[in-house]
C-alpha cells in the first residue's frame, strides 16, 4: 500500500511544500492533463463493475472451477471489507456539509420508511400468505430485503457526483449518507425479528438497544478519528507535499481498516461502515487543499480493489441454493416489495426542493441488494438446523428464506447497477463548472485528474 501511494503521488522528483505544482501539471511527457473521462463524458471503468459482479456469479457456480468452494470465507469477507472501506473513504471525502445539513430530514425518513417500515411488512405479509411462513420468519424476510448494498450503489454514484451531476442539489450525498444508517436499521431489526423467533438467549432490551448503539458509537468515534487526522501531519512541518499525501491516505485508510474490523469483532458491525464514513468526511474538512489530492489517489485504488469486492460478491451467490419449487413465489414477493419501496421513496424526497427527475434517481438508486442479503440471508437457514436439527420443518422455511435472498440479489445488483449509472446522466442536472472530469482547486487553478 506504502509503494502505491508514493507511486500515486507523482514522480519521482521533488516537490517543496510551499511548491503547488502538484496540483497545476502533471504531465507524462506534455503538458496535457491526464484525462479522467472521455470527451463524451464515458468511461468504461464506470461501468466495469457490472461485469465482475456478474464475473464472479459464473465462475462461483461452474463446478468445474470450484471457486466457490476453494476461497475461505474469513479470507473472502476481509477482502470485502477492505475494498469496502476504501469506496467508503472516498464516499466520506466527498459529503457535502451544507447539503447533509439540508437534507437530514430526508435522510432519516430514507433510512427507515421505505425499507424497514414499507418493503419489510409487504414482504412479511406476502411470505405470510403466499407461502405459509410464521409471522416471525415472514419478518426475518423483510428485513432481510430491507436493506440497500451501499457497495453497489456508491460505486455507480461517485463517478456521477465526480462529473458534477446533482452535486448543486446534494443528491449523491444524500444517497451515501442514507444507505449507511438505511443497513444498520435493517440489519437491527432482522436481529431482533431473530432473537424473537429463535429464541436465542439474548435480553430483547439488549437487542432494541442495538442499533442506536451502533449510530452513537460509529458517529462518535468516526468523529474522533477524523479530528485527530486534523492535526497529523502539522501545518508547520516543512514534509515534501507528495509524501504529505501518501501519509494521509495511508493514515485514513489504516485507521478506517482497523475501525471496520474492529467493530465486527466487538458485534457492532454496524457501526464500522458509518465510523469509516464519518472519519473521512471530519478530517476532508481539515485536510483543505490536501483533500482533493487523496481523493484522487483513492480513485486509483479503487480501480485495483474493485475486482476484489464485486467478484468476490458474484461468487458468494450459490445458485444450488435455489429452491426451484420456491422461485416463483420469490418474483412475486420481491418485485411486489421493489414496487412499494421505490414508490415511497420518491415520495420521501417531497418538500426538499427536489424536481421529480431527482426524486425518481433517488428511488432508482435505493433498489439494490447484494453485501447485506449475502451476509445475514443463511442466518435463519442456520440457525433451524442448529436449534431445531435438520429434520424440523423449520429448516425448509429457512432455506425457503435463502432462496429468496439470492434471487434479490441476483435481479436488483446488476438491475441496480445498471440503472443508476446509466439513468444518471440523464435525471440528475449537471453543475457546468464541472468538465467531464473531476475538478482540482488550487492556487488558483483548475486540473483534471
Amino acid at each position: 500500500m506504502l509503494m502505491l501511494s508514493s507511486t500515486f503521488a507523482g514522480k519521482s522528483n521533488r516537490y517543496t511544500a510551499s511548491s503547488k505544482a502538484w496540483f497545476g501539471k502533471r504531465s507524462m511527457g506534455n503538458s496535457q492533463p491526464l484525462p479522467y473521462n472521455e470527451d463524451n463524458g464515458y468511461d468504461w471503468r464506470d461501468q466495469m463493475h457490472r461485469g465482475m459482479l456478474l464475473g464472479g456469479l459464473i465462475l462461483g457456480n461452474i463446478p468445474r472451477f470450484g471457486i466457490s468452494s476453494s476461497i475461505d470465507s474469513n479470507w473472502s469477507i476481509a477482502l470485502r471489507n477492505i475494498a469496502f472501506v476504501t469506496i467508503l473513504i472516498r464516499a466520506g471525502l466527498g459529503l457535502d456539509a451544507k447539503a447533509l445539513i439540508r437534507l437530514k430530514r430526508v435522510c432519516f425518513m430514507l433510512s427507515c420508511i421505505p425499507g424497514c417500515m414499507i418493503e419489510a411488512p409487504i414482504v412479511a405479509l406476502l411470505a405470510h400468505f403466499i407461502l405459509k411462513f410464521p409471522l416471525g420468519w415472514s419478518f426475518m424476510l423483510g428485513f432481510i430485503l430491507a436493506a440497500v448494498s451501499p457497495a453497489v450503489v456508491v460505486p455507480g454514484l461517485l463517478p456521477l457526483q465526480d462529473k458534477g451531476y446533482g452535486v448543486d442539489k446534494g443528491v449523491p450525498t444524500l444517497i451515501i449518507a442514507a444507505a449507511s444508517f438505511d443497513d444498520i436499521v435493517a440489519i437491527s431489526c432482522f436481529s431482533l425479528a431473530l432473537g424473537v423467533t429463535m429464541s436465542t438467549g439474548e435480553h430483547l432490551l439488549l437487542v432494541i438497544l442495538h442499533a442506536p448503539a451502533e449510530i452513537f458509537s460509529g458517529v462518535l468515534l468516526g468523529a474522533i478519528i477524523g479530528r485527530i487526522l486534523w492535526l497529523v501531519p502539522s501545518e508547520k512541518s516543512n514534509i515534501i507535499l507528495s509524501y504529505v499525501i501518501s501519509f494521509l491516505l495511508l493514515l485514513i485508510f489504516f485507521a478506517s481498516t482497523a475501525f471496520v474490523f474492529v467493530s465486527n469483532i466487538i458485534k457492532l458491525a454496524g457501526a464500522g461502515p458509518l465510523g469509516c464514513l464519518t472519519a473521512a468526511f471530519i478530517a476532508g474538512m481539515g485536510w483543505k487543499e490536501q483533500k482533493a489530492a487523496v481523493e484522487t489517489h483513492l480513485n486509483t485504488a479503487w480501480q485495483l480493489l474493485m475486482p476484489l469486492l464485486f467478484g468476490l460478491i458474484g461468487v458468494q451467490v450459490n445458485l444450488y441454493q435455489l429452491d426451484l419449487a420456491t422461485v416463483g413465489f420469490a418474483l412475486i414477493i420481491i418485485f411486489v416489495g421493489l414496487f412499494f419501496r421505490v414508490l415511497t421513496t420518491y415520495f420521501c424526497c417531497s418538500g426538499v426542493g427536489f424536481r421529480w427527475q431527482e426524486k425518481l434517481f433517488v428511488a432508482i438508486a435505493w433498489l439494490p441488494k447484494a453485501t447485506v442479503q449475502a451476509a445475514i440471508g443463511s442466518i435463519p437457514f442456520d440457525k433451524a438446523i442448529q436449534y431445531f436439527g435438520k429434520e424440523d420443518p423449520r429448516v425448509q422455511t429457512g432455506l425457503q428464506i435463502l432462496t429468496i435472498a439470492v434471487m434479490a440479489i441476483l435481479l436488483t445488483a446488476p438491475l441496480g447497477a445498471i440503472a443508476v449509472s446509466f439513468s444518471g446522466q440523464r435525471l440528475l442536472k449537471k453543475n457546468p463548472s464541472i468538465p467531464n472530469g473531476k475538478t482540482i482547486e488550487a492556487s488558483g487553478s483548475d486540473h483534471q485528474v
